[in-house]
This record gives structure tokens, C-alpha cells and sequence, in this order.
């Protein structure tokens, strides 16, 4: 087992006497939802709980977020973690900082489906570190593993504002 969390086998040679390696992928996450009655469900993700339910308008008790939106905050979650690692890896001093979210459906066939996602990050910094906060941004945009495991448009922007 390498760091990289890839469990790698040793080459073997086929009938071919070709070298073929085999990667076996690990579980990186992991949850157990369970059905609560209704439409609301509970979610043990390493020992924390998340719940969700649906609005009265879609025949839940809106006790909870829609599944949807728990979504959509995992991936600004993500992106704004992976922002914020790669930003102390940078040695930026961000002060504050905000992830805002919209995500927009298509009802194709009486079913919703996400059709794209906006992601707006707002940075409040010292104005010396705007040009590493960008550049931070963008590496960050383009690895955070959520934003790159979905199949919808992404578009992410980002803000900047000045600590005075």
C-alpha cells in the first residue's frame, strides 16, 4: 500500500508475456442512511449525523434540508476546503471567507435534474495576497475532487475583497 491510497499489486505476466499492472481502488468515504418515515431520511457519516426531508411542497415535513441542497453544500464545502488547504500551503492570510451556491434544474419529464451549478467564492485578505489568492483559486477549482466527480457545467467564481 502506497501513500497515494492506491493499493498497487506486483506485475504479472499474461498468457502474452505482456506486463499488465492492477490497481485496486480504496473506499475513501463512506455512510449508512437510514429511512426515518416520509420523506426524511438520517445519514451516519463517521460517527456525525446529517439529516435530510423535502419541503411541504414536495410532500415532506421540512424538517430538514432537501437532499439536493445537503448536495450542493458538499461540493461548496469541498471547494472551499480544498481553497483554504491550498491557500496555507501558499502562506496566504485569508481573514474571512464564503462560499455561495445556486444550482439550477431542468424538469425534464416531470424530473428534476441539475443542469449546472454557480459557485461564488468571496476571500477577504490583505490586499497584498490578491494575486496568490487567485492563483489559489484556480488550483482549487480545477482539484477539488467534488467539483470534478459530477457531470453538470461548474462554473466558479471568485471574489475578492480587501481587509482594511
Amino acid at each position: 500500500m502506497f501513500n497515494n491510497g492506491i493499493t498497487v499489486r506486483f506485475p504479472y505476466k499474461s498468457s502474452d508475456n505482456s506486463v499488465i499492472m492492477k490497481n485496486i481502488q480504496e473506499i475513501k468515504a463512506k455512510a449508512k442512511v437510514f429511512w426515518e418515515g416520509g420523506l426524511k431520511t438520517r445519514s451516519i457519516i463517521r460517527g456525525f449525523e446529517v439529516e435530510t426531508d423535502k419541503p411541504k411542497s414536495d410532500f415532506g415535513t421540512n424538517m430538514a434540508p432537501a437532499p439536493m441542497e445537503v448536495f450542493i453544500s458538499g461540493i461548496g464545502a469541498c471547494l472551499l476546503s480544498t481553497f483554504i488547504w491550498i491557500a496555507v500551503k501558499a502562506r496566504v492570510i485569508v481573514e474571512d471567507c464564503i462560499v455561495d451556491i445556486k444550482a439550477y434544474a431542468d424538469n425534464y419529464e416531470k424530473k428534476k435534474k441539475l443542469s449546472r451549478v454557480k459557485i461564488t467564492l468571496t476571500v477577504w485578505a490583505e490586499n497584498k495576497y490578491k494575486n496568490k489568492i487567485e492563483q489559489c483559486f484556480d488550483v482549487s477549482s480545477t482539484t477539488c475532487p467534488l467539483t470534478n466527480a459530477v457531470s453538470f457545467p461548474i462554473e466558479s467564481v471568485m471574489q475578492f475583497k480587501k481587509v482594511t
